[in-house]
């Protein structure tokens, strides 16, 4: 028999985490695992699997979209800028970040990732694991004729500029953070010195960075939400 949670919807996802918003995570299960504490990004995936959001394929979460969990303040400011996907493998190629023409933000692994995505806000600042909670969560959907595909969109092209010029401003430029004019932006990947990992690109035919990049969401898209100068999709 096939795993009905493999078949999960967007929409399906938050009604559950709803159910599950401004519940002290001891009354909702008997222990947090040590690695969940320690390791950026993995309560994420802890989180999915004791509320049924098994992801539907490696590539993507549910059926229809990605859910994307974000550190928290109790007062509901994001604490965090949310991974959306590293660049490392975009780079290079016909229509990668860095050609003088890159790919059509459309067809991009970046839109893909945030076409339409659920965004978890969980409440740890200055909180024990124990009493962390899940915030009401956000929906935002920038599929293809949308507002928000523009601004992405926007960003997208913005930011494979700003690399490019990077880079060109001498033989030994690397790349560094940089921010669209909205809600994208890139910036470093790798937290742990003993972890980093560079980056090379065919293009420039030499190393571009010391750490691996990442797409991000800024912490302005979620506080746009929160105050409604950003509308959730419907």
């Amino acid at each position: 028999m096939a795993d009905p949670l493999r078949h999960m919807t967007l929409a399906e996802a938050k009604t559950r985490l709803l159910e599950l918003s401004n519940i002290p995570f001891r009354k909702l299960i008997d222990r947090i695992p040590e690695d969940a504490v320690r390791a950026k990004g993995r309560f994420g995936s802890f989180l999915e699997d004791r509320i049924g959001l098994n992801p539907f394929s490696a590539s993507q979460d549910f059926l229809d979209g990605e859910l994307k969990t974000n550190q928290t303040r109790a007062n509901g400011d994001p604490d965090q800028p949310i991974c959306i996907c590293q660049i490392g493998s975009l780079l290079d190629g016909a229509g990668g970040l860095l050609a003088p023409i890159p790919m059509p933000f459309d067809l991009t692994k970046l839109h893909k990732k945030t076409a339409n995505v659920l965004i978890v806000p969980v409440v740890k600042v200055d909180l024990p694991p124990e009493d962390w909670y899940i915030g009401r969560p956000y929906h935002i959907n920038s599929e293809t004729g949308t507002g928000l595909f523009e601004i992405f969109r926007e960003d997208y092209e913005h930011i494979c500029k700003g690399m490019r010029k990077d880079l060109e401003s001498s033989p030994t430029a690397l790349i560094q953070t940089t921010n669209g004019p909205h809600y994208i932006q890139i910036r470093t990947k790798d937290g742990n010195k003993n972890r980093y990992k560079p980056m090379f690109s065919a293009f420039f035919e030499r190393p571009i960075s010391s750490k691996r990049y990442a797409f991000y969401f800024r912490t302005n898209l979620v506080k746009d939400l929160r105050s409604g100068i950003l509308r959730e999709a419907t």
